[in-house]
């Protein structure tokens, strides 16, 4: 007789899906961290612009730009509760953050210092980056460690 035995299936089937659950569990963490990590360079570009727009004098008035868990709002105005909301630029982020230190960021217009300095730090799960952004007005990000 030629064949494999019900044994022999029996083992190579399980084996194969415990690959395919490996496979998809590094799937979701690397997807999850990719996913953070195209928040933080959404929400970096958006202050690096919003600075931008202040120093180019766009509009003639202060931007900024404010972090919700969903979405980025960069806004022509002194803060987001006075800004003009027909300027508002929406962006909405990857997936879901947990947000903690600023939520808002405001450069006086012809300025490329922000009003106040401070870190944004975005988390999902254990994992966090921080954007930071000098009293100079230099913004960086990194992975933070848990």
């Amino acid at each position: 007789m030629r064949g494999f035995t019900l044994i022999e299936t029996t083992v190579v089937l399980a084996l194969m899906l415990m690959l395919a659950g490996l496979g998809a569990t590094l799937s979701f963490a690397f997807l999850s961290t990719q996913r953070l990590a195209a928040a933080a360079e959404t929400v970096a570009a958006e202050i690096a612009q919003a600075r931008s727009d202040a120093f180019t004098q766009t509009d003639d008035q202060a931007h900024g730009v404010a972090v919700f868990t969903d979405h980025v709002v960069r806004f022509a105005g002194t803060t987001y509760a006075t800004r003009v909301p027909s300027k508002d630029v929406t962006t909405d982020l990857p997936g879901p953050v947990t947000l903690s230190g600023l939520t808002e960021i405001v450069f006086p217009s012809g300025s490329l210092r922000p009003v106040m300095d401070g870190t944004f730090t975005l988390k999902d799960g254990d994992q966090s980056y921080f954007i930071h952004v000098s009293p100079y007005g230099v913004v960086e990000w990194e992975k933070g460690t848990e």
